[in-house]
């Protein structure tokens, strides 16, 4: 992941406060590892490669945060009323040719969040 996309990858609305997930962990106080593992449920994953399927153990969401470390840049969304983490956002470089990437963005929210009425999911403006 290019680390110039990296490093400025914070912003916050009204509603929703994301950032890069292991420093907005760090600052809220989360345990990243239960909090991916409470976020990767049937409902959230179902859409998803089935590698992402299943239930997730500490040692398997581990080895899947070390996965996007790996290949990605990943951010942790955090409401802004409650200060609870409620869903990821994932940026991955996808090469086009020797000299360009395309930045792919791919997001998860937790079912929680999805649900209740007043937040469908739906990415709007203002």
């Amino acid at each position: 992941m290019s680390h110039a996309i990296s490093r400025s990858c914070e912003l916050e609305t009204a509603r929703l406060h994301i950032a890069p997930w292991h420093e907005a962990a760090r600052q809220g106080n989360f345990d990243l590892a239960q909090v991916i593992a409470a976020m990767l449920t049937a409902r959230t994953t179902a859409a998803l490669p089935e590698r992402w399927n299943g239930d997730f153990s500490a040692e398997r969401t581990a080895a899947w945060i070390d996965e996007r470390d790996q290949e990605s840049h990943t951010l942790l969304v955090i409401g802004a009323g409650s200060g609870r983490p409620v869903g990821l956002v994932i940026l991955a470089d996808v090469p086009i040719d020797a000299q360009s990437v395309d930045v792919r963005i791919g997001y998860l929210f937790a079912g929680a969040f999805v649900s209740r009425p007043t937040h469908p999911g739906v990415a709007t403006t203002g």
